[in-house]
């Protein structure tokens, strides 16, 4: 009885998307603010490469059982799960942690507050959906909300906030985040860990050919 009631609280918890989607958020923040707070000691591609091997040990034992049966079905969809991988996890970590050695963690949050506007119009764009009216007005009150908390109140502040390279590779990590939400649909019919796990593997290796070749360049840049 007692283990029927705890399968289904966890059951509830995993089923609740307004406890999820705010568990998601805190995580995005945290994972800007790590970002910028480990930039002197860890270079960005490490970074990315490191949280993403940590994600796949993590998430491995659970998938292997789905990944064995949608074999096959994931071999045929190669090309689409490369993309995925590419796109969420080695150019958007890529660029987000290189950008976070050059801004601060809050503008780096500031600039992803745009990113539920790309998606939708990205989403008209390749697909032709329109967004409906309760979806733009959410999306404007969370751009508003987002900017009065940097501001702090004060909306004059925001004249001021900087804008350099380092922004400019977080707005690229929005863009690659926002290509890859509006294509996930494009993602095999297999279940959610295989699909998650195969993203990953695959980004994570395209990530560390990202990375010797940025450091072959660095290398023969220093010569």
């Amino acid at each position: 009885m007692n283990e029927q009631k705890s399968s289904g609280g966890w059951a509830r918890v995993w089923t609740n998307a307004y406890l999820l989607l705010t568990a998601v958020a805190l995580f995005w923040a945290g994972n800007s603010i790590v970002g910028r707070a480990v930039r002197e000691s860890m270079p960005p591609f490490t970074l990315a490469l490191g949280r993403w091997a940590g994600a796949l040990i993590i998430l491995l034992p659970f998938a292997w059982s789905h990944v064995r049966r949608d074999r096959r079905t994931l071999l045929h969809h190669w090309k689409p799960i490369l993309l995925l991988g590419m796109l969420g996890v080695a150019a958007f970590n890529a660029l987000l942690y290189s950008g976070l050695h050059h801004t601060t963690a809050i503008n780096g949050l500031l600039i992803q507050s745009a990113m539920p506007p790309i998606i939708l119009l990205l989403g008209y764009v390749l697909y032709g959906e329109v967004p409906r009216w309760p979806q733009v007005v959410a999306v404007i009150l969370s751009m508003i909300g987002v900017m009065i908390i940097v501001a702090r109140g004060r909306m004059a502040m925001l004249a001021y906030l900087e804008v350099g390279i380092g922004d400019a590779l977080v707005f690229g990590a929005v863009i690659a985040w926002a290509f890859y939400t509006v294509l996930l649909r494009l993602r095999p019919p297999v279940h959610s860990l295989s699909s998650h796990v195969c993203h990953r593997g695959l980004g994570h290796v395209a990530a560390e050919c990202d990375r010797m070749g940025f450091g072959s360049m660095r290398k023969m840049g220093s010569r």
